[in-house]
């Protein structure tokens, strides 16, 4: 298992393992949050998905979030 493939076995295992606890929130920029969740989601994808981020380059959104989990519902989404 190489370096990549035991990153990703982690978050996977983070993200399960909380699942029904009570979220830790932090203050996140939501709109780069999402930015990068597109761009990883861009390099699994196939060509035939196009992605589309409507946002103003320099717009920036913080909210609480829990980041990991928040991620995870992009990637789901």
């Amino acid at each position: 298992m190489n370096w990549k493939e035991w990153n990703r076995l982690r978050l996977v295992s983070d993200r399960f393992g909380k699942i029904g606890s009570t979220p830790h929130l932090e203050p996140h920029d939501i709109v780069a949050q999402v930015r990068r969740m597109a761009d990883y989601m861009k390099k699994r994808a196939t060509g035939k998905i196009s992605f589309s981020l409507n946002t103003n380059n320099n717009e920036i959104l913080i909210v609480p979030v829990s980041a990991p989990l928040f991620d995870w519902v992009i990637e789901n989404l």
